[in-house]
């Protein structure tokens, strides 16, 4: 209850901020950004979520470059927040603005931040492999040595984690050379540290030593990244069977824990010490569970509600700044009634309906497999009864041979697009394996959430009409968008699937082809409905709901 009061109060906070800070200068951006790199308090972020979302808005059609701008720190604050795949979705946008733009220049210096961001939310998420593409990239654009040092120490840390020492110790050893040229510390210490922790773990006598000069060095600058050294030494000394010495270690690592008041470290370090026999810490580590836990609740919580305040005082906005007559509000309102009614009798009519339209649905695959079935087993396998006949007839003139063989092959895929489908289990190994069937080597597609749906509870006819429209999507980019991005998205709300489809291809003026229309019908009869919008270059989204 405690926490729904506090939720309740930060919301009405929110809105007196933005009523306030919405009145400055667009150039007061700069202040915000300050706020995003120095402070953690939650209301200063809040604030700048909130001034730096309405600065994106603006900026996204003239000044792309800048909305950009907006994403980075965005997707910041929403890492901070723990919301990583809003962080996500916030950085992949700005990667999408900036294939819009021209590659140069400030655009350029733009996709490195974004690119590492991205690096990081996959390391944090444990995903290992992408982090280190990601990072891999970033290294491809920076110039300067700080950075180039950093970029190193990514890549080298991303082989750590997935075990490759050796390789691991190429990039640290990199990152070290170019921090002692920087003569930073907080790089040496860094890199060092890393270095030190891939050689300790391929037993490399030097390993524990530099792992040892770099925790000096943090004690002596007071680095926030002491509490990595101690980690590190912990998991060296825990692999090689010290316990005695991996205990001390993680004792002073709960102290450093204790006194940055940061619970990730102190969730991490006392789980080591229970893993490590201290069985003296289970009630404090159940604690701290719990009490992230909480914090997370709330954070996403006051995600929500900032999104919430935006889009308000946004619509608020909008509405006096157009100096709406008393006239016009009444009749806004009349309409919105109207409105209200006529949607209330489209639900009813709807509702009504929707028996008859399972029914026709589940014709028309029963249709769609009956005509895949005889194209199969009486055209298709005719026709291949002809084409070995003629390959044996000397006479026949390779043109008709391969004519037939076109005409054979086409109509097998026919047949394989519209044949019967079983996805009364394993839903998402089947979604996964048909996108998997479109990406190349110059088009990326991103899935989010596909394999955390219950795609049991979800009815077997709307999984399968869900299955073609994403077929006809994916078949549409392939051969008319030109895109090398695509994005696919999958969230549930109370048993309703939402999906998100974007690619950054060349886009269009929406005049329904038949693939198009067809996906409305399908989804019409599922009882659920798709979207599009899409102008001339600039990219391509459908929004699925069933």
């Amino acid at each position: 209850m405690k926490l729904k009061k506090t939720s309740l109060f930060f919301c009405t906070l929110l809105f007196w901020q933005y009523s306030i800070f919405s009145q400055q200068k667009i150039d007061s951006l700069h202040y915000y950004v300050d706020l995003v790199k120095t402070s953690k308090d939650l209301p200063n972020l809040t604030k700048a979520f909130l001034y730096i979302e309405n600065d994106k808005e603006k900026n996204l059609i003239n000044n792309k470059s800048r909305a950009v701008y907006d994403l980075i720190y965005l997707s910041r604050i929403e890492q901070f927040l723990g919301v990583y795949y809003a962080s996500e979705a916030s950085a992949i946008e700005g990667l999408i603005l900036l294939d819009s733009l021209p590659s140069q220049g400030y655009n350029l210096l733009l996709k490195a931040p974004l690119l590492n961001h991205l690096g990081i939310l996959k390391r944090t998420l444990k995903q290992y492999e992408e982090s280190l593409d990601y990072y891999s990239q970033t290294l491809e654009l920076v110039t300067n040595k700080k950075d180039s040092a950093t970029a190193y120490n990514n890549v080298g840390v991303a082989y750590n984690y997935l075990k490759e020492y050796e390789k691991s110790i190429i990039e640290l050893k990199r990152s070290y050379g170019l921090s002692l040229e920087t003569n930073d510390s907080v790089l040496i210490s860094r890199s060092l540290d890393n270095l030190g922790y891939a050689r300790a773990m391929l037993g490399q006598v030097s390993g524990v030593s530099d792992m040892k000069t770099a925790l000096r060095i943090r004690e002596k600058i007071n680095d926030s990244d002491l509490y990595n050294s101690y980690a590190h030494l912990i998991e060296y000394y825990k692999s090689q069977g010290e316990t005695k010495n991996a205990l001390l270690y993680a004792k002073e690592g709960y102290n450093i824990a204790k006194k940055l008041k940061n619970l990730p470290y102190k969730e991490g370090v006392l789980n080591y010490l229970i893993d490590l026999g201290d069985t003296s810490y289970l009630k404090e580590y159940a604690e701290v569970l719990k009490e992230k836990n909480k914090l997370s609740q709330f954070n996403k919580t006051l995600y929500t509600s900032a999104r919430y305040n935006f889009k308000r005082e946004q619509k608020r906005r909008l509405i006096a700044e157009s100096n709406m007559s008393e006239e016009k509000s009444k009749k806004i309102l009349y309409q919105v009634i109207g409105g209200a009614v006529v949607l209330i009798s489209i639900l009813l009519f709807f509702a009504l309906r929707a028996r008859h339209k399972k029914e026709k649905l589940k014709t028309q695959f029963n249709t769609e497999r009956h005509i895949s079935k005889k194209l199969h087993d009486e055209v298709a396998n005719d026709i291949f009864s002809m084409m070995s006949q003629l390959q044996n007839d000397p006479t026949t003139k390779k043109e008709l041979i391969d004519s037939l063989e076109e005409v054979y092959l086409k109509t097998r895929d026919i047949s394989k697009a519209n044949a019967a489908l079983d996805v009364s289990k394993n839903f998402d190994i089947l979604l996964k394996d048909l996108i998997a069937t479109y990406k190349t080597t110059d088009v990326k597609i991103f899935t989010r959430n596909i394999s955390e749906m219950p795609w049991d509870t979800i009815a077997d006819l709307k999984k399968e009409t869900l299955y073609r429209v994403i077929q006809e999507l994916m078949t549409n980019m392939k051969k008319h968008s030109r895109a090398n991005l695509v994005t696919l998205q999958f969230d549930v709300r109370k048993n309703v699937v939402l999906v998100t489809y974007v690619d950054n291809g060349v886009g269009c003026e929406l005049n329904y082809g038949n693939g198009l229309r067809n996906t409305e019908n399908r989804m019409e009869l599922a009882g659920g409905t798709i979207t599009f919008e899409s102008e001339v270059n600039k990219g391509f989204q459908a929004k699925i709901i069933v």
